[in-house]
């Protein structure tokens, strides 16, 4: 056997080797964001004490603590702990920014991952407990970690700048945010599940002055009467919780609501054609099994179809992150 080939076979040997804890890192942080330790270790603190304020065992503290230590996440000085500087920028901070309310998603979706083989042979997803805090941690952790890029998104759009923008399942609506921000006469309209909209868009806007610019139109996006006459209407991180019938269906919806020289904008992880080289979109199209009926990834070709069947015209598709597939694919109204 050549030398290259008993490399990659030792390679890939360590590589499973990991694998089997390769869980750890993300669940001991999303224990932490959970038991509220971040905001309590912007200043140096004691276990004991941290024990104390928390109501959590001491030795559980401890040893959470050192790992967090060893992930480089926060720092130890005698008996002391403390967030790392790099740290700071997205954790404890408590306001729009914060990672942790993406850290507790993670909690909430294990549960159907661990259930996964089952999923698969019984051909239907895991089974929950309907639950609107779930979608509340989500979209309140995407607004912070989603923010780049929807600047990004913002910046790269073809002109002319959109004025009247419609955020179908808007979460936080961080994707609307920037083109609103972007044109003083420009006005939001954020469509999402009441709950959602209490405890993710109004906070999310509240927090940066834009809740005098939105319209807010609760109710789920089958049902609510949509309006008319937009410049844009945005379809973000929606369709891969759908079937492709569903999302013709979807996209019809929008073509309807544009005004003349509307865009429909879908922003998505987007399989490569042959799928098998973007890795991230592949492991979510799996999230999707097991959390909905019908969901996965698709392909920017599979996408485009969707589009022309529902009388839309496919134009340009704009990379926010080549690492993890996402992108906004653009089309015309019809």
């Amino acid at each position: 056997m050549a030398d290259d080939s008993k490399t990659e076979i030792a390679e890939f040997g360590r590589w499973l080797r990991g694998l089997n804890f390769s869980v750890m890192p993300a669940m001991a942080m999303a224990a932490a964001a959970e038991l509220g330790l971040f905001g309590r270790l912007l200043v140096p603190t004691a276990a004991r004490d941290l024990a104390r304020e928390t109501g959590c065992s001491a030795r559980g503290l401890v040893l959470l603590l050192d790992a967090l230590t060893g992930l480089q996440v926060i720092q130890k000085q005698d008996d002391r702990y403390f967030l790392t500087e790099k740290a700071r920028h997205f954790l404890g901070t408590g306001d729009v920014d914060s990672f942790e309310p993406f850290l507790m998603h993670l909690h909430q979706i294990a549960p159907g991952w661990l259930d996964m083989a089952e999923v698969i042979r019984r051909g239907a997803p895991h089974q929950r407990e309907a639950d609107d805090g779930r979608y509340v941690n989500l979209t309140r952790g995407l607004a912070a970690t989603n923010r780049p890029m929807a600047d990004l998104l913002q910046r790269r759009f073809p002109d002319p700048p959109p004025q009247k923008i419609l955020d179908v399942g808007c979460g936080a609506s961080s994707w609307s945010r920037p083109f609103v921000v972007a044109e003083p006469g420009a006005r939001g309209f954020a469509l999402d599940r009441p709950a959602v909209l209490d405890g993710a868009a109004k906070v999310f806007l509240g927090e940066v002055g834009l809740l005098d610019r939105y319209t807010f139109l609760p109710g789920d996006f089958w049902e609510t009467d949509w309006g008319r006459d937009y410049d844009l209407v945005i379809l973000g991180h929606l369709c891969h919780s759908l079937g492709p019938e569903q999302i013709v269906a979807l996209l019809r919806r929008a073509n309807a609501a544009l005004g003349p020289g509307g865009r429909v904008a879908v922003i998505d992880f987007i399989a490569d054609e042959t799928r098998q080289e973007v890795l991230f979109p592949l492991l979510f199209a799996l999230n999707m099994l097991v959390h909905t009926d019908q969901g996965r990834t698709y392909t920017e070709g599979e996408y485009r179809s969707f589009m022309v069947e529902a009388g839309l015209n496919p134009t340009e598709r704009l990379d926010l992150t080549e690492a993890v597939g996402l992108a906004a694919l653009i089309a015309r109204a019809g």
